[in-house]
């Protein structure tokens, strides 16, 4: 009832911010007016002093929750099918770590698969900078996907579950790679494409600096609300 209540409240909203083409298209599946719909791609802070770095071609990056939504099971499965040479580091805690990491002792891949925990963003962003992609292997729709474009923002290719909001700013053939959902498979044949294709992941990268700061940092955003904003209140004021 509570629910019922708010979404008839916000009816009589003028407008709508939404951070991806996903989330608009959930907000009209429910009733929302599309033309009150805004789609405004969320943002990440630029680098400090961002150098770049040899990368580690060989090694994966994962961050966030370890939860089963997330991924990471299908992951570490996936690890096992492609090269011994390629290693994973995970930043993150969750509900699943002690079975993430008693799943990397059954199937042999202890030795190829770092448990980080919680990082800061000082120790991330060298994460950030060495490793040779992320992968984003959520098996539940992301919103958005914030890690991707924080990964972006220091050039680092991505590989991701095509769920939810990723495709707004990972361009398949461009900064990454999109996988079936829920495919271990799919993300190993991603791993061994962004490893073993040569030029592949210095393309991406270039791509992926390029496409941050074309649609994700702050100012651009701050300067699509503004002028959304700006747009509205002169839309109510004609009525």
């Amino acid at each position: 009832r509570k629910l019922v209540h708010e979404q008839r409240e916000h009816h009589r909203l003028d407008g709508f911010v939404v951070g991806s083409q996903y989330m608009a298209q959930h907000h009209a599946d429910h009733g929302f007016p599309v033309s009150k719909i805004h789609v405004l791609p969320l943002f990440a802070d630029p680098p400090t002093d961002f150098q770049v770095a040899a990368r580690d071609r060989n090694r994966l990056l994962f961050v966030g929750q370890i939860v089963r939504g997330k991924g990471l099971d299908l992951l570490i499965h996936a690890m096992k099918r492609v090269d011994e040479k390629i290693s994973l580091t995970v930043v993150g805690t969750g509900a699943q770590e002690a079975e993430s990491k008693h799943l990397c002792e059954r199937l042999g891949l202890s030795s190829r698969v770092e448990f980080l925990g919680k990082m800061d963003q000082t120790h991330l962003a060298d994460l950030y900078v060495r490793a040779g992609g992320l992968v984003v292997p959520s098996r539940s729709p992301e919103t958005f996907g914030q890690v991707g474009i924080e990964a972006m923002s220091y050039g680092l290719p991505a590989i991701a579950a095509n769920v939810g909001g990723i495709s707004q700013w990972l361009k398949p053939g461009m900064n990454g790679i999109l996988c079936a959902p829920n495919d271990s498979n799919s993300l190993a044949e991603a791993i061994d494409q962004l490893v073993s294709t040569p030029g592949l992941a210095e393309r991406f990268s270039r791509a992926a600096i390029e496409s941050y700061h074309s649609n994700f940092r702050p100012d651009t955003h701050a300067d699509s609300l503004a002028s959304l904003l700006h747009r509205t209140c002169r839309s109510t004021v004609a009525k």
